[in-house]
């Protein structure tokens, strides 16, 4: 028996001292791609960041290099291990969506780093075992998912916005929120309270939908990112950019589909992240 107990411990204690190095080695990889520039600024979201922000034209525009960690299905955990991750009084533009509260396990991405605080509060809000499966499979290789420096591919423009509504209505016309609404609300919101305890200056942007999405949303049992999570709105020293509006002009459609801008709405989209996230 003491022989099986002291062969647990070491088993534990190897893997402790694993993920440890794990951790080092994810933030040495990270710090080393971005030089721990003081003028970076931080992009982390999910699709509609990836799709709607010209990260290029920021930083020629700014004057500043430009990371982002966005992934489609970001999950509110990468937030929080990736706030582990930037350092310490960086400039941050976080671009939440209501859906990552809400996606099932089959459309959510956990493709970040490894955080033992952020898995200890998974734990601690009893996530389902698969949740731990997923985080450790995507993180399992120490050098996966850097801060990217250049713009993915923009969607194409289209005459047509693609209508995908059954997903948004098995979610939106649903009388009842998934279980891990709440604590995925938590989560992020630890996020965003790990920059601020590093002295970051964080701006959290909500990125438009369609009219027809955005009326979806408002009139479901959640109301939105913002009206249904006041506690963001509560944070102290936090730039809130939400409600915008993009110019739609007859003839130029801006949509990809339901949720994401093509690449002439990104364009607008940029443009009015420098007139009014950074003021250029």
């Amino acid at each position: 028996m003491k022989t099986l107990l002291r062969t647990l411990g070491f088993l534990l204690g190897l893997l402790l001292v694993s993920l440890v190095a794990h951790q080092a080695l994810y933030r040495a990889h990270y710090w080393s791609r971005t030089k721990n520039d003081p003028r970076a600024i931080y992009v982390l979201g999910d699709s509609r960041a990836v799709h709607g922000i010209d990260l290029e034209r920021l930083s020629e525009r700014l004057g500043r290099p430009m990371f982002s960690h966005s992934t489609h299905g970001a999950s509110p955990y990468s937030y929080w291990a990736m706030a582990e991750v930037i350092p310490a009084g960086a400039t941050v533009l976080l671009v939440p969506s209501h859906g990552m509260l809400v996606r099932d396990k089959e459309k959510v991405s956990y493709d970040s780093a490894l955080s033992l605080p952020a898995l200890g509060f998974m734990a601690r809000e009893g996530y389902a075992w698969w949740f731990f499966q997923q985080v450790s499979l995507e993180n399992r290789f120490p050098f996966g998912a850097p801060f990217a420096k250049v713009n993915r591919e923009p969607y194409e423009i289209r005459d047509e916005v693609v209508v995908l509504r059954q997903r948004f209505d098995e979610i939106y016309l649903s009388k009842q929120a998934p279980w891990h609404y709440r604590p995925n609300q938590r989560l992020f919101l630890h996020a965003v309270q790990i920059l601020m305890e590093k002295g970051c200056d964080v701006r959290i942007l909500e990125m438009p939908v369609t009219p027809e999405l955005g009326a979806l949303v408002k009139g479901s049992i959640y109301r939105g990112l913002f009206p249904d999570f006041p506690e963001l709105e509560q944070l102290a020293k936090v730039q809130i950019y939400r409600d915008v509006e993009l110019e739609q002009v007859p003839g130029q459609n801006i949509w990809y589909d339901l949720d994401h801008l093509n690449i002439r709405g990104r364009d607008r989209m940029t443009e009015w992240i420098l007139a009014n996230v950074f003021r250029n």
